[in-house]
């Protein structure tokens, strides 16, 4: 197994590299070996040795889980979309519907004349990304139950194709009159998607409007200003993601604008970091009235601009088909594709990516110069 020529120059990555290297030199037909070198690739953006690696360990363990998982990761940022979800397949489904769905039928996209269960099997990112299929899924079914995570109950409430939503949580059982059932997110597997094919819409959530209006009064008196919300922090699984998020101070510059009205949509314990800056007396925490993703989506909707990480904000802003501005690290998630500054994902998104491995600096410096050169 060869990967010779240059590597993507994430220092961190060296000696792991070096350390896989080192046995494939003891063990070239280990594919366990191979697919972790592919893995690093891929987190480090080389996705062409990456993808031979993966190839490589599949012809020597078909059925192995993890290099299929990477060869999806690697096809879908290339934009190889219908490739890239067929393989897909291979990720682990939700914990939440393992158990209580193992005698109920899986949906393959044929008219069901019943109730549908969907089970929203990844992050709430991938939820608010995902949701956007399921317009497509009424019609061939009777009724359309989703599944999803806490928090998300009340905005996914406001489709009009889902029948009922149920909040995840410790003893929740939503398939007990369920005819067949499906991830959220093999729906675009189901539907053979492809760049040119992904559902798109302006807007396809819409955030209830008695809290729309009650929060264009909190923001009435800034009218002369744009009011820019700003999300600098991601989590994995309750940890702060160190490669998703932003210092805080490479903001700082945004505070100096008059022009604008900051505003953190920020939750969780990066919440801290503003408290403690001086930053706190320019950017006005609205994380005290933000009880759901109900309320935060509300809030944005009185909104003339989302800057965010990629966290679940700069869906949720897509989502709405507010303006937002999505601030990558430089080898992104697969979603993001490469090379691009558009979403085809998002019709309201632009992405600003990093233009080194670690280079916030950059990336806040385009967010600014780009508001101080349009006005927003």
């Amino acid at each position: 197994m060869s990967v010779s020529g240059p590597l993507d120059p994430l220092a961190e990555s060296a000696p792991s590299i070096a350390s896989c290297l080192q046995r494939l030199a003891h063990e070239p037909d280990n594919p366990d070996v191979i697919n972790a070198l592919g893995a690093i690739l891929e987190a480090a953006g080389d996705d062409e040795k990456a993808l031979a690696c993966f190839d490589r360990a599949l012809q020597l363990a078909p059925d192995a889980r993890e290099a299929h998982w990477g060869r999806a990761k690697v096809l879908l940022r290339a934009g190889r979309l219908r490739e890239g979800f067929a393989e897909f397949e291979w990720r682990a489904h939700a914990r939440s519907g393992q158990g209580v769905l193992a005698d109920v039928p899986r949906w393959d996209g044929c008219a069901l004349a019943g109730t549908l269960l969907v089970v929203a099997d990844g992050s709430v990112a991938d939820t608010l990304q995902f949701v956007r299929y399921l317009a497509g899924v009424k019609p061939h079914v009777r009724k359309l139950v989703l599944l999803c995570q806490a928090g998300l109950g009340r905005l996914l409430a406001g489709c009009s194709e889902i029948d009922q939503v149920v909040e995840s949580g410790p003893g929740v059982v939503a398939n007990e009159a369920s005819h067949a059932y499906i991830p959220l997110m093999s729906l675009p597997h189901v539907f053979g998607t492809s760049l040119e094919s992904i559902p798109q819409a302006d807007a396809y959530l819409v955030p209830p409007y008695q809290r729309v209006d009650a929060w264009a009064t909190r923001f009435a008196g800034h009218a002369r200003q744009l009011k820019i919300g700003l999300v600098w922090a991601a989590y994995d699984e309750g940890r702060r993601d160190p490669v998703r998020s932003l210092p805080l101070r490479h903001l700082e510059a945004l505070t100096g604008e008059p022009h604008l009205r900051l505003y953190s949509l920020q939750k969780g314990r990066a919440l801290a970091e503003l408290v403690a800056s001086p930053l706190s007396s320019r950017i006005e925490n609205l994380a005290p009235a933000l009880s759901d993703f109900a309320d935060t989506a509300a809030a944005i909707a009185n909104l003339d601009l989302v800057v965010s990480v990629d966290a679940p904000v700069a869906h949720l802003a897509g989502a709405l088909g507010v303006k937002v501005w999505t601030v990558l690290p430089f080898s992104a998630d697969w979603r993001w594709l490469t090379g691009r500054e558009d979403s085809p994902w998002y019709p309201s998104m632009r992405l600003m990516r990093q233009a080194a491995p670690g280079d916030w600096g950059s990336a806040a410096h385009r967010v600014t110069a780009a508001l101080c050169r349009s006005g927003g």
